[in-house]
């Protein structure tokens, strides 16, 4: 098993994190454009992993931020601007990024603030809408999302809460990311696509 980090657009917090939380066996995949995304801005870098190489029993983790009010999209923060995704949409790049994924069971993570939590009980989470939409495309494996405000750079492996309504008190009182809250791999929630 291997881990793969995918962030398709270069956002520096995002892309700062995800090479720093990497090991030397993990590899990161090039962004949407196509360019390399193992070194950062910073100077740091990673091995850089290529879609084909992705095989069964492989994790594939991608980095975006949730939103506060909606379970309808994830978003990177660009210099210039910010580019949002539906469920359907990231369905969509990684299909088309995984040729002839449906042969291959992947362990799929988005890594986003609030992917497992529902806004109301109608108003599914953006790990609910995701799992849907890779199963709609044929995808093999699991999909895992967190509960909670996904933990970055100091706060890395740590949820602040566990709904958007126990993490806004860490936020509001300025008190930040928590760094002692619970561990990300415990407030997971996953869903199974085929088998």
């Amino acid at each position: 098993m291997k881990n793969y980090y995918w962030l398709p657009f270069q956002d520096n917090g995002w892309h700062s994190d995800t090479v720093a939380r990497m090991t030397n066996r993990d590899a990161i995949l090039p962004f949407s454009d196509g360019t390399s995304a193992s070194r950062t801005r910073l100077g740091n870098s990673k091995p850089a992993g290529q879609w084909s190489d992705i095989g069964s029993g492989d994790q594939l983790l991608i980095g975006g931020h949730g939103h506060k009010y909606s379970t309808e999209k994830v978003t990177w923060v660009l210099a210039n601007k910010n580019v949002s995704w539906t469920a359907s949409q990231l369905a969509s790049a990684i299909k088309l990024n995984l040729a002839n994924c449906g042969q291959r069971k992947i362990d799929f993570h988005i890594l986003a603030c609030f992917g497992a939590n529902n806004m109301t009980p109608l108003a599914k989470s953006f790990g609910s809408k995701l799992a849907k939409e890779l199963k709609v495309r044929g995808l093999r494996g699991t999909l895992t999302a967190y509960k909670g405000a996904t933990g970055m750079m100091a706060a890395r492996g740590h949820q602040t809460g566990t709904s958007r309504i126990t993490a806004l008190p860490k936020f509001a009182f300025g008190d930040g990311a928590s760094t002692t809250g619970n561990p990300t791999k415990d407030a997971g929630v996953i869903w199974q696509l085929h088998p």
